[in-house]
């Protein structure tokens, strides 16, 4: 049976795509299909909440040197 749904490709590197399945998975579905290691077919209601909860998450868990670490 044909089943057709709406929805948007999102294109990424492995790591974005295990966090958007985390977060799929976590908090709120929103992937409707897992295409490859790099592309997820998402529900495109969700698409401006996905770019802003990916965006907070990549920066809490991104490092920044301190002043006294920018010296040495």
């Amino acid at each position: 049976m044909v089943r057709a749904a709406q929805g948007v490709v999102i294109e990424c590197d492995m790591a974005v795509t295990q966090i958007l399945i985390m977060i799929d998975q976590t908090i709120q579905k929103f992937i409707l299909e897992e295409l490859d290691e790099t592309h997820l077919f998402v529900n495109p209601t969700h698409l401006d909440w996905i770019l802003k909860n990916l965006e907070r998450i990549l920066e809490e868990n991104t490092y920044r040197a301190t002043a006294n670490e920018k010296d040495d």
